[in-house]
């Protein structure tokens, strides 16, 4: 085993206790003569102890901080990645965490269990590299790996020295769409070559989900949805007509080439009683290794090998029992598997046969009930923008070029972004859209692409789509932005999982609903604001809370153990492995703006991020907003208790500093936010820490002291009108 770490004479554990907690802090001492190179800010310190006190105080602690007592000089390192530099004097002290990157071995596949690659990296954190050559590493080893090691301070303990192992690049790998692929001498002949998703991957192609809807003998195919002959014969018995298809929903899969069943390859029904369905010519694709991305929300699709959750623990196999029922999952939902046929006693492989928010697994280091998502990527998470010309062919592949005999030569494939195209001028934002879903779309459009008037979403709760992630009649309301379907009138939105653009209700009882003509914005680029109270439109990109702590991934087991396809409807966009970004999906229960979850020590909790109202018109920001309309603030009270009161005092009688009502620190305000018994006369922002009475208190407003001594409040002196 090689530690990677610089030789420290003697250890030196500090521990400091934090302001206002009873949380302790470790520091231990890394590397003399080395310090962090990402410092946050710099000052000077008398002793060692004060430097310490100044990096703990900080909100989050920091991470790391450098000492050199010949002078005072005390850097603080708030990023979780740095490097070390050479530094005479300084000793560098930090938590038991890896801050620097982990050891690695060109040209080789990285993979992470215990963490997700993003630094600083916990104690046990595991990285393990991987050799696409034939022969492995050079020492012979199939792989390697490193630690951050939980016996020795800040250090990688890796199973090979640095520089002494090498990986020989597979000289037939290329990249593409960001993924490594091995080119096995394509022999151009001029032909198209043909890219996932417009092609199979395997013989019988059930992982097909492309857009051709023509049968091999040129009928055009009929809806899935519409059952035309009943239940085919080689449906399973036991299982839903809809449960067949991947993510189990036939509506999605319009009229296109399908494999539910397993015939040959894909097929579909056509509007012929003698034949009542057809093969479709759907060619394979030219690289057959699965992409590691997902094409839908749910990634039923997906037949990918990533085998460890979103937390990096392994998976356990499907066509096991033990500890957890997996193979009860294969017997229930097999039709749910693209890869089926090939399930046994190792595939352990993420997967999505039930229709939940993303591809899953079981995991044996999980609690009960022992599922965590998976990390699985969109498509366009995985394309990097190439070089100015590099486009894609036309039609449903790339069309190369004929070379000379012997007709072979090394793959040459750019990367090219993939992105939503600009709208015509004077498409602004919020009346235009700023996706292909469009499920942020909050502007006033109230009439179908075909003129029909919308019906009022209020009054539909009857008519509960069956793409709703909430059903019911009692629940429809979640499944909109903000929770309430009366704030959207009968303007055009998305709520739901399915539908690919904006769309409404109709009066028409054989269509029931349509699309609208939503403009793509001109200016796609997402807004860093929000427009409504709750933010259930914001699409950002925000992903810290507002006391600065780094958001974890929705998909996280750690943030919902379960039902979290039940949010997916009041999501205002699609939701991957990589998504950590500030959102408002649970509009119930979160009133005033977009947040996220976060581990304060080994705890979930939440707060709410620093999405600020979007300013007006003429540039100004507002401070005192009541029923999205600005206001101007009212400096008295007119009762004693005064709870309508909307002034702009922010100091307590004794001068103390308000704390912003949406911020955790440094009082723990999550408690009294999520037991929802508040009430404030105006609607609350990121910087509002005005004096308020949200809970009738007799005395008149109030506020939490911001400064994190006693008392924890204090009333405000607000005069009388």
């Amino acid at each position: 085993m090689v530690l990677t770490r610089m030789a420290v004479p003697n250890l030196f554990l500090l521990i400091l206790r934090l302001v206002a907690s009873k949380d302790f802090i470790f520091h231990h001492a890394a590397h003399s003569g080395w310090r962090y190179e990402n410092v946050s800010f710099e000052t000077t310190a008398p002793t060692l102890g004060i430097c310490g006190i100044k990096c703990v105080t900080q909100t989050p602690p920091c991470y790391a901080f450098n000492y050199r007592e010949s002078d005072g000089s005390c850097q603080v390192v708030l990023n979780g990645e740095s490097g070390l530099v050479e530094a005479d004097g300084y000793i560098s002290f930090a938590q038991w965490l890896c801050l620097t990157e982990h050891p690695t071995i060109p040209n080789t596949k990285v993979s992470f269990e215990g963490w997700r690659g993003e630094y600083p990296a916990p104690k046990g954190a595991m990285v393990t590299l991987l050799c696409d050559d034939p022969k492995g590493f050079s020492d012979g080893s199939p792989h390697h790996t490193s630690r951050c090691s939980s016996v020795t301070p800040h250090a990688w303990e890796s199973s090979f020295q640095v520089d002494a192992v090498e990986c020989k690049e597979n000289p037939n790998t290329v990249y593409f769409l960001g993924l490594r692929a091995t080119c096995l001498y394509w022999k151009f002949t001029g032909e198209k070559q043909y890219i996932y998703p417009e092609c199979r991957l395997t013989e019988k192609g059930r992982e097909y989900i492309g857009t051709e809807r023509q049968t091999e003998s040129g009928k055009t195919c009929l809806r899935w949805d519409t059952q035309p002959y009943g239940k085919p014969d080689d449906f399973l018995a036991t299982v839903e007509y809809d449960d067949h298809f991947l993510n189990r929903d036939a509506w999605s899969q319009q009229n296109y080439c399908r494999n539910p069943s397993w015939k040959a390859r894909p097929w579909c029904f056509v509007d012929d009683t003698q034949v009542q369905w057809e093969f479709c010519n759907i060619s394979m694709c030219t690289v057959r290794d699965p992409p590691e991305f997902k094409m839908t929300q749910e990634g039923g699709e997906y037949i990918g090998r990533k085998n460890v959750t979103i937390s990096g623990l392994p998976c356990q196999p499907w066509n096991t029992s033990k500890p957890y029922p997996a193979s009860d999952e294969v017997a229930s939902h097999l039709p749910g598997f693209p890869d089926a046929e090939d399930i046994d006693e190792d595939h352990n492989f993420c997967r999505n046969p039930n229709g939940d928010a993303a591809p899953w697994c079981y995991s044996e280091k999980l609690d009960d009930p022992g599922t965590e998502f998976c990390d699985i990527p969109f498509k366009e998470a995985q394309i990097e923008e190439g070089a100015e010309g590099n486009t894609f062919g036309k039609g449903k592949g790339i069309h190369w070029d004929k070379v000379d005999d012997p007709g072979t030569e090394f793959c040459d494939i750019p990367f090219k972004e993939v992105q939503i195209e600009e709208g015509a001028e004077g498409n602004v934002y919020p009346e235009c859209r700023l996706s292909e879903k469009g499920k942020e779309f909050i502007g006033t459009k109230s009439e179908t692409e075909t003129g029909k008037p919308c019906l009022v979403w209020s009054e539909q709760k009857e008519r509960t789509p069956w793409d709703f992630s909430w059903s019911g009649k009692e629940y429809y309301h979640l499944n909109f932005l903000g929770g309430d379907p009366a704030t959207h009138e009968n303007f055009c939105r998305n709520p739901g999982i399915y539908r690919e653009r904006p769309w409404c209700f109709v009066s028409d009882a054989d269509i029931k609903w349509e699309y609208c003509d939503i403009p793509i914005c001109h200016d796609p680029k997402p807004l860093e604001c929000k427009l409504t109270e709750k933010g259930g439109e914001y699409v950002g990109k925000k992903n810290v809370t507002l006391s600065g702590f780094p958001c974890w991934p929705w998909l996280s087991g750690a943030v919902f153990s379960f039902d979290f396809r039940d949010k997916l409807s009041a999501f205002s966009d699609e939701v991957d492995g990589n998504h950590n970004y500030c959102r408002n999906p649970e509009p119930g229960r979160r009133n005033h703006g977009p947040y996220c979850y976060f581990f304060s020590g080994s705890t979930m909790t939440w707060e709410y991020c620093d999405v600020p109202f979007c300013p007006g018109r003429d540039g100004e920001q507002c401070n005192i907003r009541v029923y999205g309309k600005c206001i101007s603030p009212a400096e008295c009270k007119t009762t004693q208790s005064s709870e309508d009161y909307t002034g702009t005092k922010q100091t307590t009688k004794s001068g103390l500093p308000c704390q912003p009502w949406l911020r955790n620190s440094p009082n723990d305000l999550v408690p009294l936010h999520s037991l929802k018994k508040w009430k404030f006369p105006d609607e609350l922002h990121p910087s509002h820490n005005f004096c308020r009475n949200p809970d009738a208190d007799a005395g008149g407003p109030w506020c939490y002291n911001g400064a994190g001594t006693d008392p924890r409040w204090e009333h405000c002196d607000v005069p009388s009108c």
